[in-house]
C-alpha cells in the first residue's frame, strides 16, 4: 500500500519538477523588515531612513496582503514589509481598489480591495515631495501599511 502511494505521489511531482525546477528546488528566504526603499532605474534616493534598499530591476513580484507588502526578488528572497518608499514616477493607473507600479521593465498590479469585499485592509498611499518627507517622518511611525511616493519637485 505504501509503495503504491509513493509511486503515485512521485508521478505527480516529476511533471512539476520538470516544468519549474527553479521554483521547486530553490530555497526561499523570508525577511521581515519595517521599511523598503525601491530605487528607480535611474538615480537614487538619499534618505536618512533605516531599511532595506532594492533596485527596481531586482523585483520579480510585488503583492499586497493582510501582512503587508510581499516583495519577491530575482534571487527568490521574499521581503515582507509594512511600508514602501518609491519614486512617484513609478506610479501609474491609481484606482480606489488597486494601484499599478511601473518600474520601467515591468508593471505590478497591487490589488487590495475587491468590488464586493469591503472588509479588506487597505494601505495608505502618500505622495510627498522629498523635502516634506525628510522634514516630517510621522508616516513611518504610523501602524498602518503605507506606500510612500516621493517626488523631487
Amino acid at each position: 500500500m505504501r509503495r503504491r502511494d509513493f509511486l503515485y505521489n512521485t508521478g505527480l511531482l516529476i511533471p512539476a519538477l520538470l516544468a519549474a525546477p527553479a521554483q521547486l528546488l530553490a530555497t526561499q528566504k523570508t525577511i521581515k523588515t519595517n521599511l523598503l526603499v525601491i530605487q528607480p532605474a535611474t538615480g537614487a534616493f538619499n534618505l536618512p531612513v533605516q531599511g532595506q534598499i532594492l533596485k527596481a530591476s531586482q523585483i520579480s513580484q510585488l503583492e499586497y496582503s493582510r501582512e503587508g507588502f510581499l516583495v519577491t526578488t530575482r534571487d527568490n528572497t521574499l521581503l515582507q514589509v509594512p511600508k514602501i518608499i518609491m519614486h512617484a514616477s513609478m506610479l501609474s493607473n491609481i484606482q480606489p481598489s488597486s494601484l499599478e507600479i511601473n518600474t520601467g521593465q515591468q508593471s505590478f498590479q497591487l490589488n487590495w480591495a475587491a468590488a464586493k469585499a469591503q472588509h479588506k485592509i487597505i494601505p495608505e498611499v502618500w505622495c510627498l515631495q522629498t523635502r516634506q518627507f525628510t522634514d516630517s517622518k510621522t508616516i513611518l511611525t504610523r501602524k498602518k501599511h503605507a506606500l510612500i511616493c516621493l517626488s523631487e519637485a
